[in-house]
């Protein structure tokens, strides 16, 4: 009998997958949209309203209770019926500060793999990048879980530019979460029942904040000029809400792409020299190569 530990498991699906580690940096605010609980709104009302500490709960309370949702705004002689729905959303945060979702950014990977034709071109790269794809958070946005994503002030540096700075005799600056701030929005439908005025105040994440992760895909049918091409797209369709008022976008300053390799010889001999006395082979997994052949784009 053979056992494998979760570790090992993984070493084997690293050997399957490509991977794109990107650098980015927001041209654009990232807006958040996620309804705001009790927390997000006591922050609000601290942060953005100015409330003292000793008010805020009654603000609270008068927020959840009389300006959250949709009100009657028909005027007393309007014949036509309106309706104004007001939100209070937020970005998602941990005990560091402002993070987005790996779903998120997987989410806008197949957009742009969609819009540049890569799932016609190329049958079965769907799930590829969709079932076998996974985002991690890399460098500055790793503090916590690797889904979350986190949003890092616009001065913090990545490890290569720390050793960079280093090297000339300065101090890095300290990797810092990104200050948030909060903007209004406003949008108008028209619906059967009559029209409807939507204002959403919604915290966002400033243009110049920063943010790192790791994309990684199986890598069978997937060349090097795919990848590039969706990442070229990716920051056209960008992240967060209010995509269609041309939030969210970013720029990629640095992106680092490493295919895997069919190099069954080294994989086998690695995973021979790495086994425990009574562990089996891989098998069918060794096939596939470990490592390859690496490419910066900046």
């Amino acid at each position: 009998m053979s056992t494998y530990t979760m570790k090992d498991l993984s070493t084997v699906y690293a050997a399957y997958c490509g991977s794109a580690i990107a650098v980015c940096r927001l041209t654009r605010e990232i807006v958040g949209g996620q309804p705001a609980t009790d927390d997000g709104i006591r922050a609000f009302a601290k942060h953005h309203l100015h409330i003292p500490d000793e008010e805020i709960e009654e603000v609270v309370a008068r927020i959840k209770g009389e300006e959250i949702g949709e009100r009657d705004t028909t005027p007393a002689t309007g014949e036509l019926k309106e309706k104004e729905s007001y939100g209070l959303n937020v970005l998602r945060h941990s005990a560091f500060g402002p993070w987005v979702g790996d779903w998120q950014i997987k989410a806008a990977l197949k957009q742009a793999a969609s819009r540049v034709g890569l799932f016609v071109a190329k049958r079965g790269t769907k799930g590829d990048i969709a079932e076998m794809g996974k985002i991690s958070a890399h460098g500055i946005s790793l503090h916590g879980p690797e889904f979350q994503i986190h949003l890092i002030a616009a001065e913090s540096e990545t490890a290569a530019e720390t050793d960079h700075i280093e090297f000339h005799g300065r101090t890095p600056s300290p990797n810092k979460p990104a200050e948030t701030e909060y903007q209004k929005f406003l949008g108008r439908v028209n619906t059967p029942s009559g029209a409807k005025s939507i204002v959403n105040d919604a915290e966002c994440c400033p243009a110049g904040s920063r943010f790192s992760f790791c994309f990684q895909w199986y890598d069978a049918k997937l060349t090097e000029a795919d990848i590039v091409s969706v990442f070229a797209a990716l920051p056209i369709i960008g992240l967060g809400s209010a995509k269609s008022l041309e939030r969210g976008k970013f720029d990629i300053e640095t992106l680092d792409i490493e295919m895997a390799e069919a190099k069954r010889a080294r994989f086998t001999e690695a995973s021979d020299s790495s086994r425990a006395p009574g562990k089996g082979r891989i098998g069918l997994f060794s096939s596939c190569g470990c490592g390859g052949t690496e490419r910066h784009f900046s």
